[in-house]
């Protein structure tokens, strides 16, 4: 009988020893548990909401914002961002305050602003919310199409300025200006036309000469004597042939007759206007223009 009780007792002992030890074990869990926040540090956008955890623990956590204006959290660790700056979110657990700073900024398309060749391709991505929809001013120039959740691929056709606008799921509309060159220059010399350099000359072309003329005359002669009044210079009003007319054998009278004569005829030298050039005329050279793309290069 005694050894029964003492066998019993022996047994109860181990039984609590075994109890003992799995209380110790799991209280050892638990303090291995660490309580923590998720993060420390991150980064969020206006208008996109992020949930912040509080671990280890199963007991309360009370969340408070550093800056209201900036994010509000929830009574479930949800930060709501309000504008772009910088805050602190703190997690209470039994009076232990655990932090996360957050940055908050505004969504941003990648780019405002670029320079491609005709046929290249290339990603704009949206950061801090995701692609509703996009386009572009014109299509001709270059396309547009979604890529994934918050990026869009646009190809470049044909030289141009173009616009690419991409519609975030926040409501707001994210614009790039897309300026976009010929892969190769096809070069034009523009040019400026000068007239040649003239002045007006009086230049002679003909010395001056003398010609031999023969043609006929009426001549006055002398019935008498046959003597020639014209030739001798005298006009048939001169008093002289009337007086010689008379004393010539017994008072001849006059007559009239045509008479080949030779004459000198003199002429001037001949002039005329021409116009002479002091400079012929040329062309300026002023720049090379790509006549796909419209750039222009200055210097050969």
């Amino acid at each position: 009988m005694n050894k029964r009780k003492k066998g019993l007792c022996q047994l109860l002992a181990c039984m609590m020893v075994l109890v003992m030890m799995i209380s110790l074990s799991s209280v050892n869990v638990q303090a291995a548990s660490k309580v923590k926040i998720n993060k420390t540090k991150t980064t969020m956008y206006v208008g996109t909401p992020k949930t912040l955890k509080v671990t280890g623990t199963t007991k309360k956590v009370t969340w408070k914002s550093s800056n209201k204006k900036i994010a509000i959290v929830s009574a479930k660790g949800k930060v709501t961002p309000k504008k772009a700056g910088t805050v602190v979110i703190t997690a209470k657990v039994s009076g232990k305050k655990y932090k996360c700073k957050v940055t908050v900024k505004k969504p941003y398309l990648s780019a405002t602003k670029k320079t491609v060749k005709a046929g290249s391709t290339y990603k704009l991505v949206l950061h801090g919310t995701n692609v509703k929809k996009c386009s572009s001013t014109n299509k001709s120039i270059a396309t547009v199409k979604k890529n994934g959740k918050n990026a869009v691929t646009v190809k470049a056709v044909k030289s141009g300025n173009v616009k690419i606008k991409v519609q975030g799921t926040n409501g707001k509309t994210y614009v790039c200006n897309v300026k976009i060159k010929c892969a190769k220059h096809t070069w034009k010399d523009v040019t400026k036309h000068h007239d040649a350099v003239t002045h007006k000359e009086s230049v002679k072309i003909k010395d001056a000469w003398d010609e031999k003329v023969t043609t006929t005359e009426g001549h006055i002669f002398c019935a008498g004597c046959g003597m020639d009044y014209t030739a001798a210079g005298y006009s048939s009003s001169d008093d002289y042939i009337i007086i010689h007319s008379r004393s010539c054998q017994g008072g001849s009278s006059y007559y009239g007759d045509d008479v080949l004569v030779t004459k000198t005829v003199h002429h001037d030298a001949v002039y005329e206007d021409q116009t002479v050039t002091d400079k012929p005329a040329w062309d300026e050279y002023l720049y090379s223009e790509c006549t796909t793309c419209g750039a222009i290069q200055k210097n050969k």
